[in-house]
């Protein structure tokens, strides 16, 4: 697209740190989420304790065939309400140059990019302990996974799953798993969009996200 990835991270600096979003809405719909919406945590979950941790309703389009998962959304984006709100994040920068979209537009615009996208986004986990944002203090004792069944019922074209960092990948395998006997669907482990995972330039990260366009119809 030709946005330079430099002028992309400084763009977002003040765009991310807007309000809390609690809902993605464009006019008066709701867009793109779906699936069970995490109120059963009083049901499901164990009571509160310092640096428990929730994470939020999926980005299920119900044509979605491409899944990207993280692990727990972090410290930044759970006050913002949004997904990848770091503004040193690569993930909006990358989906943006994928999917042919500004990523300095709004959150509602960028999830509803997405789902016109057929990608549907969420974690791996309901509920951690996790002091802090870095996916190395994930006490995986405490681990609860999302409702995975749910999603794919509502989202069943799905074909492939693209974790986004090994810890969503290890964290759907300790946490996940147990609960999809028989569970089948191919993954690719794609290189973390966090600037915590600083091993990798914007560029590399983004070459080795394009393995998306492989499977699916997008702009290029």
């Amino acid at each position: 697209m030709g946005y330079k990835p430099e002028k992309l991270l400084s763009r977002l600096n003040n765009k991310y740190a807007s309000k809390p979003n609690t809902d993605a809405v464009i006019g008066e719909k709701p867009i793109a989420y779906g699936c069970q919406e995490n109120t059963a945590s009083t049901a499901t979950l164990p009571q509160p304790v310092p640096g428990r941790v929730v994470s939020f309703p999926p980005v299920a389009p119900p044509d979605a065939v491409a899944l990207i998962l993280g692990s727990m959304p972090g410290v930044a984006s759970l006050a913002a309400g949004q997904y990848y709100a770091h503004p040193r994040n690569a993930f909006w920068p990358i989906m943006a140059e994928l999917l042919g979209f500004d990523p300095a537009m709004s959150y509602a615009r960028r999830v509803q990019a997405l789902a016109d996208g057929r990608i549907a986004l969420w974690d791996a986990l309901q509920s951690c302990v996790r002091p802090g944002s870095l996916d190395s203090a994930i006490d995986e004792g405490s681990m609860i996974g999302n409702d995975f069944a749910a999603l794919f019922a509502r989202c069943p074209q799905i074909e492939r799953i693209y974790f986004n960092g090994a810890a969503a990948e290890r964290c759907f395998r300790l946490g996940v798993l147990p609960s999809l006997p028989g569970f089948a669907l191919p993954s690719v482990r794609l290189p973390s969009t966090s600037p915590a995972h600083a091993g990798q330039s914007f560029e590399q990260k983004l070459a080795a996200w394009r393995v998306l366009t492989q499977y699916r119809q997008m702009p290029q």
